[in-house]
């Protein structure tokens, strides 16, 4: 359901950037209160026609693996969220977020945020939907954010002692038996605590 959804919306972006917002859309309607990430942007970036299908068919959102991407995706983000607060608390000015994609921090940002300079790196292809997304819905881009254009597979990251993005991922997650990325190694429960 999740491909379908987001179907005819995601040939510029990435899809993985629409269904992550696609995720958080639906912990805004779906699950209750308090909600772990309170994300009103989201549904404007995943845009009306996937949310108007994903509506449709509210049980494929609720089966135990869409309820675990789900959670794993809201967690994230609140944990993200939570840690950026941490550093500017200890007058950290920057934030970069790479491989942005539809993520919404900067377009809701809380009053700790407003001193923070935010750099959104990603696709120029993702970022040109994501401006036209949120201007169609008018929601202002902040005067703190910038977007950095940047093909992230294809910029070298070796080249200055970084792993190249898909060997990085494989140290971090592992993989399965069946070549699927494992869970990281740290769980959330000992990350929250």
């Amino acid at each position: 359901m999740l491909r379908r959804a987001m179907a005819a919306e995601t040939r510029p972006a990435s899809r993985t950037a629409v269904g992550v917002a696609l995720l958080r859309a639906i912990h805004q309607l779906r699950d209750g209160t308090p909600r772990i990430l309170d994300d009103p942007v989201a549904a404007a970036l995943v845009g009306p026609d996937a949310m108007a299908r994903a509506l449709a068919a509210p049980d494929a959102f609720q089966s135990e693996a869409m309820l675990a991407l789900r959670a794993h995706v809201v967690l994230r983000s609140r944990f993200a969220e939570n840690c950026a607060a941490a550093a500017a608390a200890r007058g950290v000015r920057q934030l970069v977020v790479l491989g942005a994609g539809f993520d919404s921090f900067a377009y809701r940002q809380p009053r700790w945020a407003a001193g923070l300079r935010i750099y959104e790196v990603d696709h120029p292809e993702s970022q040109r939907l994501k401006r036209e997304r949120l201007a169609a819905a008018s929601i202002a881009i902040p005067a703190n954010v910038a977007h950095v254009p940047a093909e992230l597979l294809r910029c070298g990251f070796a080249s200055v002692g970084f792993l190249e993005p898909e060997e990085a991922e494989r140290r971090y997650f592992g993989r399965r038996s069946d070549g699927l990325l494992a869970p990281p190694r740290v769980s959330i429960a000992r990350a929250l605590t």
